[in-house]
């Protein structure tokens, strides 16, 4: 019996056979044709096929006859399937897809070396004000670790919900405290205790988070591990 959630990464930089290119869907083939840097491009194809392996697995199903659809704001789904969600995020070579048999489900992670230093925008923008008093009472030190912390749980969020950036990001509040956990949403998503929240140790440089409908899962309800998955 499948798990509530199961979690898989991929290595992107797995070199991809040109018989995997058959699995992907006409229109899926047609955009990653259309890519001309051949780097984005082939992340491109290693994520839809990695993808598409992993739900063909799960489902016990060929790759190439599973239907993605799409919400009117861009949330993937299974078309055959409405009882299972999924979601995907990719951060330098690495993706992450979460599966759920328990209600929607979003995820996130982000690379945290090599990345801009300079939150100040983006936090008086994205962040609640109380975040913002959090994270400006931080030392210089610490402010770039937990500005991906928070960044990946409220894009978690957003993609669970299926809205995306537009939502507003400030409109999801997070508490400081550990484990993290909501204290206020758009009243339309329902009660912060609605959802529940979870940091994601995902490599040494990257950063994450997982966001799940809290009333759907079990009581006993443990974050699982992350299975790597070797696109073959």
């Amino acid at each position: 019996m499948r798990n509530e959630v199961e979690l898989y990464i991929v290595n992107l930089q797995t070199e991809i056979a040109a018989d995997l290119f058959a699995i992907l869907s006409p229109d899926e083939k047609k955009f990653a044709q259309a890519i001309r840097n051949q780097a984005l491009k082939n992340q491109h194809i290693a994520v839809r096929v990695g993808l598409r392996q992993i739900l063909a697995a799960y489902l016990n199903q060929a790759g190439d006859k599973i239907n993605i659809a799409r919400t009117i704001h861009g949330k993937p789904y299974l078309l055959d399937y409405p009882e299972i969600q999924f979601n995907i995020s990719h951060s330098a070579e690495t993706l992450l897809v979460a599966i759920s048999k328990a209600g929607a489900i979003g995820v996130d992670i982000e690379q945290t070396q090599a990345q801009r230093r300079d939150f100040s925008a983006l936090v008086a923008k994205c962040f609640a004000q109380s975040e913002q008093n959090y994270w400006n009472s931080l030392p210089e030190t610490e402010k770039a670790a937990e500005f991906y912390r928070f960044w990946t749980r409220k894009e978690a969020f957003v993609k669970a919900v299926g809205r995306g950036l537009a939502m507003g990001l400030q409109q999801c509040e997070i508490a400081s405290a550990a484990p993290p956990y909501f204290l206020s949403l758009p009243e339309i998503y329902g009660l912060p205790s609605d959802w529940r929240l979870f940091d994601l140790s995902v490599t040494a440089d990257l950063c994450g988070a997982l966001v799940i409908e809290n009333k759907y899962i079990s009581a006993n309800f443990t974050l699982p591990d992350i299975a790597l998955f070797e696109i073959k």
